[in-house]
Formats: C-alpha cells, sequence, structure tokens
C-alpha cells in the first residue's frame, strides 16, 4: 500500500505541475486566447450565417468631440443650466423686438444697437456653452511628481512636507489641484464650482468662464440701458400727451391702454432679470479681473497662497513673501487667455491642454532677475 500510494502522488505531481504552467500560460497569454478563440469562434458562426453588421460610429476629432460634447450635455443638464438659457434667450426677445425694432427701427442707431447686441449675446451663449460642456481638468491616471520640479517648487499642504495627496481619489495632486466634493474628483487648477454651469471652472474652461464675464456683463448692460430708455421716452411721451413714431405710446391711441400694460409688464420684468443680473456679473469680472492680473484663483486668493523667499545670509534683508505663480501681468495673459492679444478674446473651440505644472517666480531664471537670491524658499 505505501509503495502504491507513493507511486500515484508521484505520477500525481507532474500531471499537476503540467496543469499549473498550462493556467500561468493561460494567465499570461489571456488575451490572445480570448482573442483566438473568438476569432475561431466567429469563424465557425461565419460558415454557417451572414457576417454581422457593425454599427456606424463618428470617427475623427470632430466625432470624438461632438460624442464628447454629448456626454457631457447629458450628465451636466439641470434646471438651472435650463433656467439661465431661458432668462438669457428672453432678455434678448424682448430688447430687440420690443426696444429696438419699433422704437429705433430700421435706423444707424437701430442697426447699430442691434449690431452689438446680438455680436455680445452670440459670444456670451457660446463661452456658456463651453464652461458647461467643457472638461474642468483632469488629472492623468497615474500621474506622479515630478522630482527635479518639487526640488524648486512643491505646494506642501502635510504636516510631514510630502507631496499633495488625494485621500479621496487615492492618488497625488499637481500644484494647484483641489477636489471638487461636487463633481466627486480632482480637478487641476480649480477656481471654484459654478452653480450657473453645473460645472466646475478649472484649468481646461477657465478662459471661456473669463470671456463669459466680459461678454455677458457688456450684453446684460446693454439690454438693461435699452430698456430703461425706452421706459424712460415711453413715460415722457405720456406725460406730454405726444405719441412716440413707434413703441407702447404710439399703440395706445390705437388699441387702448391694454398694449402699454401688456408692454410695461414685459419690460419691467426684463428690466428686473437684467438690472441684478448686470451688478452681479459686473462685481465678479471686477474680482476675477484682479485673478487673472495676478494669476491667482479662487481658492489661492481664499486661502492665501504665498511663497517666501529666504535670505541666502546673515544680516540680509527680511523674507520677502508674494503668490509663486505671479509671473508678470503679460505672462499671466498669456498663461491664462492664449499667445497673444489677438487670441485673447476669441472664444475657444476646445480645451485647454495641460494643467499639471505651471511657471513660478522661483525659476532660477526668474529668482535670479527679480531679487539676486538664491533659489531657497519654503511654501
Amino acid at each position: 500500500m505505501p509503495a502504491g500510494g507513493s507511486a500515484t502522488s508521484s505520477g500525481a505531481v507532474p500531471a499537476a505541475a503540467a496543469a499549473a504552467a498550462a493556467g500561468r500560460a493561460v494567465a499570461l497569454n489571456g488575451e490572445p486566447a480570448r482573442r483566438g478563440a473568438s476569432t475561431s469562434a466567429a469563424g465557425g458562426a461565419g460558415a454557417g450565417s451572414a457576417p454581422r453588421l457593425r454599427r456606424r460610429t463618428w470617427g475623427g476629432p470632430a466625432g470624438n468631440v461632438a460624442a464628447a460634447a454629448l456626454r457631457a450635455l447629458r450628465r451636466r443638464w439641470d434646471w438651472t443650466v435650463f433656467g439661465v438659457l431661458c432668462v438669457f434667450f428672453y432678455l434678448y426677445v424682448v430688447s430687440v423686438t420690443c426696444v429696438i425694432i419699433p422704437w429705433l427701427s430700421v435706423s444707424v442707431p437701430g442697426m447699430s444697437n442691434l449690431a452689438v447686441l446680438s455680436g455680445t449675446a452670440a459670444l456670451a451663449l457660446w463661452c456658456f456653452c463651453c464652461c458647461v460642456l467643457f472638461d474642468p481638468g483632469r488629472v492623468p491616471p497615474g500621474w506622479q511628481p515630478d522630482a527635479e520640479g518639487n526640488a524648486r517648487l512643491q505646494e506642501v499642504k502635510r504636516k510631514d512636507g510630502g507631496p499633495r495627496f488625494c485621500k479621496k481619489c487615492q492618488a497625488y495632486k499637481p500644484p494647484r489641484t483641489h477636489h471638487c466634493r461636487v463633481c466627486n474628483r480632482c480637478i487641476t487648477r480649480m477656481d471654484h464650482h459654478c452653480p450657473w454651469t453645473s460645472n466646475c471652472v478649472g484649468h481646461a474652461n477657465y478662459r471661456p468662464f473669463f470671456l463669459l464675464l466680459i461678454y455677458g456683463t457688456a450684453a446684460l448692460w446693454h439690454a438693461a440701458g435699452l430698456l430703461v430708455a425706452h421706459a424712460w421716452h415711453a413715460a415722457h411721451a405720456l406725460s406730454t400727451d405726444r405719441v412716440l413714431r413707434a413703441g407702447p405710446a404710439a399703440r395706445v391711441a390705437a388699441h387702448g391702454s391694454a398694449v402699454l400694460v401688456w408692454h410695461v409688464l414685459i419690460e419691467g420684468l426684463a428690466l428686473c432679470l437684467a438690472l441684478p443680473a448686470a451688478v452681479g456679473m459686473s462685481s465678479l469680472l471686477s474680482f476675477h479681473v484682479r485673478m487673472v492680473l495676478t494669476n491667482r484663483t479662487t481658492i489661492e486668493w481664499r486661502e492665501g497662497v504665498t511663497a517666501q523667499v529666504n535670505a541666502p545670509s546673515f544680516g540680509a534683508p527680511p523674507p520677502r513673501s508674494q503668490h509663486p505663480y505671479d509671473i508678470g501681468i503679460y505672462a499671466n495673459l498669456q498663461q491664462i487667455l492664449g499667445d497673444g492679444p489677438e487670441d485673447w478674446f476669441w472664444p475657444p473651440l476646445r480645451p485647454a491642454p495641460g494643467g499639471t505644472s505651471f511657471p513660478t517666480v522661483f525659476d532660477a531664471d526668474a529668482a535670479a532677475a527679480n531679487f539676486g537670491l538664491g533659489p531657497s524658499f519654503k511654501l
């Protein structure tokens, strides 16, 4: 019995080893094996049946951009975005159909106001769509801090002085990157989460957001000015019993006061929407103009992110602190809006690339030129 048992076990060992080797081969080469099996299965099926038609898909970069835009629209479309678009179209339609066309008619002032208002409104609408559809900035998978870059500058948020690490995403965070609780992921150069666009404002879509503030403020103040001027002229005409050449006062004589009341309600509601929106966007624009000129984000402004240049020797002047990413007004504008002034005020066609590294005043050349000090500093 022992001899037979040993023979059985000795014969089982090579068989088990062969099975384990085959299992490792399948594990290591599982993808080719599956591909070959599927190919043979497809060949066997094709011999007895007609080939299966493939679904047509959009190809090329344009198709990829369109598909990404549709996915983003389905993901971010909500009642807030719908309400903003409704208010936008309401103000534009009222300004054109109730003020410009009936009051100014086909004249140089009328056509000039129509062209300017339509242009600023179209640019604002394009920038708003970019803010909604563009991805604000995504950290590349497996991103690791650069050792050489960290030797010059490193945003230290941990007590042990290590690189910034996101516990929720379980990944390292590049400089100026923060985790958004609403989007539930890290955003490169995150500025804030905008509830009106249902999206974050980050490195990839900050330029259309800033241009939205410019064109939206201009369009809102233009519409509010037209509504106020038209209301003043209508009130002045009624008080002096004169009839304007067009507009609500002209319709009173033919159709009675009901039409005037209707127009007063429509234009009054438009003015109540345009004025607060214009004031709010103006204040937000003035704030972000300062942020762009100094190359700060709203989070960095709130947290007071600064860097300190230490004196190289005893008896030197006291340390000087400043924002590390403020590299000069023109360079800041180039980094945020584009290479040259001819590109700054045109809405972008695609999100901005990059977002994991930014030049600082503590680069070797900048530190030597600006301070005449060594690169020793701390955040």
